[in-house]
């Protein structure tokens, strides 16, 4: 029987964070600055936990260094060939462009088709859906996408615009890392550890771990 609670009330809601579709929006992230600890939901289901900041770090160094060196080989060998044309200018705005394409290609498509960038699949989390479970649709991918890498990609075109620009890649620079750091806080700040990115995109980070017995 269900145990009512104070006077005046309804029933006491049962412990643990709600399921899919329970509320997985923009109500999981606590509005304002507030520094203090906010402790993380119980996952939607037996088996699913809602993936903690650290954790979400280290997939995200993953991805990172996967993509430097596919970059790294792919850069080299265009700046290597533009490089004795003459146009190594060029080069600089290919590879540039070839990155930002290739980094949007590696989320976006693994987000999409198999639940999770590859560092993230490392560490055994996956995106989804926050209303839902289910996998996240092409235009929630870009949308987180554009969310989480937007000001960086910024700042990377900022960089390669010439010497006209380089106080102004600067700024836009240090404005990119700031939001960085921002949405690292709105991470720690949601019961369901979801971003600002994940709330506009709405999606969240989920680890599978082995069911309590």
């Amino acid at each position: 029987m269900t145990q009512a609670g104070p006077t005046g009330q309804g029933p006491t809601p049962p412990p643990g964070g709600a399921g899919w579709g329970e509320g997985g929006d923009a109500s999981g992230v606590a509005s304002g600055l507030q520094v203090k600890t906010v402790v993380v939901e119980k996952g939607p289901a037996p088996g699913i936990e809602y993936a903690e900041l650290p954790i979400r770090l280290g997939a995200y160094v993953i991805d990172m260094v996967l993509l430097f060196v596919c970059y790294f080989i792919v850069a080299t060998v265009i700046l290597a060939i533009l490089l004795f044309t003459g146009f190594w200018l060029l080069g600089w705005v290919i590879s540039a462009v070839l990155y930002a394409a290739g980094s949007a290609i590696y989320f976006i498509w693994s987000w999409r088709n198999l639940r999770a960038s590859p560092g993230q699949k490392v560490l055994n989390l996956e995106t989804l859906d926050a209303k839902t479970g289910k996998a996240i649709s092409m235009d929630e991918a870009v949308k987180r996408y554009l969310y989480l890498f937007g000001p960086s990609l910024l700042a990377e075109v900022f960089s390669f615009g010439g010497f006209g620009f380089v106080f102004i890649g600067w700024l836009v620079s240090l404005a990119a890392f700031a939001y960085m750091v921002w949405l690292l806080y709105t991470v720690s700040q949601s019961p369901k550890r979801q971003g600002y990115h994940d709330v506009q995109a709405g999606t969240v980070v989920i680890r599978r771990i082995a069911p309590a017995a």
